[in-house]
């Protein structure tokens, strides 16, 4: 999944939250919330990941 998977997948997540709690579903948002924050967590991991590999590639020829 792509980064910007991750990223619209949180904006939505965090409108059915906001949806959830205006018509005072706490357990309902409570439970999107564990969802919105695996998926912060997963784009987290995605951008170390890219980070690292972007990171190596700036190195020069022999590792100096």
């Amino acid at each position: 999944m792509t980064i910007t998977n991750h990223i619209q997948r949180i904006e939505a997540l965090a409108n059915e939250v906001l949806q959830h709690v205006d018509r005072k579903e706490y357990y309902l948002a409570h439970l999107l919330l564990d969802g919105l924050e695996m998926r912060a967590r997963l784009a987290h991991e995605h951008i170390d990941h890219l980070q690292q590999v972007t990171s190596r590639e700036l190195l020069p020829a022999g590792g100096n």
